[in-house]
């Protein structure tokens, strides 16, 4: 059984920093476990027209490690890139390219054991075993980072198929939403991204989109200086010493900090629904509706009908 002082669970973006920041910590011995033998950040969402919603500084390991070679920067300089990315002044940059950056970094990393599951996990008071599809380990510590599973509120799941899904499958439906009625639940930025990619197919879109927020607006990532001093080490530090009822009063009030939508993307939409009304003269009926709750959904034939509710005329 091979001891390391850390086995990570999972090389996604959050592991896959580990393993950069560690791989060059000489005194540290470290492995992580990977199920999957390529690396795709998101592959539901990798949108065409996605854009980074963080500055690109904020890689793996750039602002733990500006010295590390496996920063976004020698990336670029590695892929004989960095003079032409640097003259397209690109604002922000798009996700596609930061998911070749990651899989840079993932086919590099010899720390990572691809094609490998874990079967099992156990501690026995000194030291965690894992067993995996092909090997055992011992460590002292363990990290798990199989990343978050998607939220599916109880009246869409029992109706989950091809035609209702969640958006982290979005890419494996897409030709199956074209020219259809479609509605999206969620006024963040994945509901913004995939509402602006549906409008933007001029060929194939939707007879008509129903795009339903809870929020009073489809509000904007808050991504000012002194909300973005959240996420520094000795802010982040402070944050762990509060009790749990402080930290979720803060998490609660400080919620556009990631979960808003992007400048770029809401100028995106934006202009978009002004070219197809007034310089396209497109007849297809999109649907804003923010303070809007779904509250049924039910099949009938081959479409659903939903029900929602104005919060405003009806505030729960």
């Amino acid at each position: 059984m091979k001891s390391y002082d850390i086995v990570g669970i999972g090389a996604g973006p959050a592991n896959l920093s580990l393993a950069a920041l560690s791989k060059k910590i000489k005194t540290i011995s470290a492995v992580f476990i990977e199920k999957r033998e390529e690396f795709v950040w998101h592959a539901g969402m990798l949108l065409p027209d996605a854009k980074l919603q963080v500055p690109f500084l904020n890689d793996l390991v750039t602002l733990a490690d500006p010295t590390n070679p496996y920063s976004f920067l020698n990336f670029l300089s590695a892929n004989k890139r960095l003079y032409q990315f640097i003259a397209a002044n690109f604002n922000p940059i798009s996700r596609a390219e930061f998911n070749q950056y990651f899989q840079w970094v993932f086919n590099q990393l010899e720390n990572i054991k691809k094609g490998e599951e874990v079967l099992h996990a156990s501690f026995d008071g000194d030291k965690f075993s894992v067993a995996t599809s092909k090997e055992k380990y011992q460590a002292k510590n363990l990290v798990i980072g199989t990343g978050q599973v998607p939220y599916i509120p109880g009246i869409f799941k029992k109706h989950l198929n091809d035609d209702v899904y969640h958006n982290s499958q979005f890419m494996l439906h897409v030709e199956h939403s074209k020219k259809n009625r479609i509605a999206i639940i969620g006024g963040g930025q994945s509901g913004a991204e995939i509402f602006h990619s549906l409008i933007s197919d001029d060929k194939n879109l939707p007879s008509d989109i129903f795009w339903i927020s809870k929020r009073s607006n489809f509000s904007p990532l808050d991504d000012t200086p002194f909300t973005n001093e959240i996420f520094t080490p000795k802010f982040i530090k402070y944050f762990h010493s509060l009790d749990e009822s402080k930290k979720q009063y803060f998490i609660k009030e400080q919620k556009l900090a990631n979960q808003g939508i992007s400048e770029c993307t809401a100028e995106d939409v934006y202009r978009k629904l002004y070219e197809l009304k007034f310089i396209k003269k497109r007849e297809e009926n999109f649907y804003l509706l923010p303070s809007h709750e779904l509250v049924s959904i039910s099949k009938e034939n081959a479409e659903y009908n939903i029900t929602i509710q104005d919060l405003i005329v009806a505030p729960i």
